[in-house]
């Protein structure tokens, strides 16, 4: 995985834990824009370009990156991804590992389409709602590698696993004076992207209680879970509304109160600049 990208997946998978801990009930969602929904903009020939996960052990002292099961996480995210998308009514070319060290071109536009998606998942995750407004656009990297593959969309996928070991919880329910120990979990994003404009269309969220047990175990099982979840709001292929393209749901949102500019991003990226992340920073979202 590439250097860069990764310290950006890390910098955005700890984003997430900072929301879960605080308000799990936020990783059932989804986000599409009007094109998306009426079938106008929604890509029907997909790429799955391969997954990324961080799998997170917490302990007392310390917090361990488990590397095999982070890899088993990955593929299994890419078998069940496909399933669903093909059962759906679409078409999916799979991009593995292997294809992207055979071809370097290939590799170069995955990891910068990568690369760019790092850059926008914060605040994907910050304010999901954004999607709908069409705010968010990885550029021309998305269209040279579509052209590439000859597909009309991509599938980016995220998945962070994060298990309390039994001492863990223990010393969470003792400092919560009694209250339930935070809870292991795998949550499981997907991101379609429009091949012609760059745009991400679609955003699904899947989020599954779980244990370390299962996570290591059969992690075909969770993320199958989580995956399902995911999937729950993806239209299928012949599924087509009729709404209507309004450019006025911004400030409409901005007219409820939704914390959705710059300056709330910008509270994260200081957060851990100083390295740490106050309790009250996940609560301050209010999506």
């Amino acid at each position: 995985m590439n250097l860069t990208f990764r310290r950006t997946l890390i910098r955005a998978a700890t984003v997430v834990l900072v929301a879960a801990l605080a308000i799990p009930a936020l990783f059932a969602r989804a986000a599409m824009t009007p094109g998306f929904r009426s079938k106008m903009t929604r890509p029907m020939r997909l790429a799955l370009l391969p997954p990324h996960a961080e799998f997170i052990k917490a302990k007392v002292v310390m917090t361990d990156q488990m590397t095999a099961e982070t890899r088993a996480l990955e593929t299994e995210a890419s078998r069940a991804i496909q399933e669903r998308v093909r059962a759906l009514g679409y078409e999916v070319k799979v991009v593995n590992e292997a294809d992207l060290m055979k071809n370097a071109p290939l590799r170069q536009l995955v990891v910068a389409v990568n690369e760019r998606y790092g850059e926008e998942w914060g605040r994907i995750l910050h304010y999901p709602r954004g999607v709908k407004q069409k705010r968010y656009t990885l550029g021309a990297d998305v269209v040279k590698l579509c052209a590439f593959l000859k597909v009309d969309g991509l599938i980016l996928s995220r998945q962070v696993a994060f298990a309390n070991t039994k001492g863990r919880a223990f010393m969470s329910g003792m400092m919560n004076l009694g209250a339930p120990s935070q809870t292991s979990y795998l949550f499981l994003d997907v991101a379609v992207l429009n091949g012609r404009s760059g745009q991400i269309e679609g955003y699904f969220r899947g989020y599954e209680s779980s244990s370390l047990g299962q996570m290591t175990n059969k992690p075909a099982k969770v993320t199958a879970q989580a995956c399902d979840k995911a999937f729950s709001r993806y239209p299928a292929s012949t599924d087509a509304e009729a709404v209507e393209d309004d450019d006025s749901t911004a400030a409409a949102s901005k007219a409820e109160g939704e914390v959705d500019d710059d300056a709330a991003i910008a509270d994260f990226e200081a957060l851990f600049k100083k390295g740490g992340a106050p309790a009250k920073a996940a609560g301050s979202s209010k999506n």
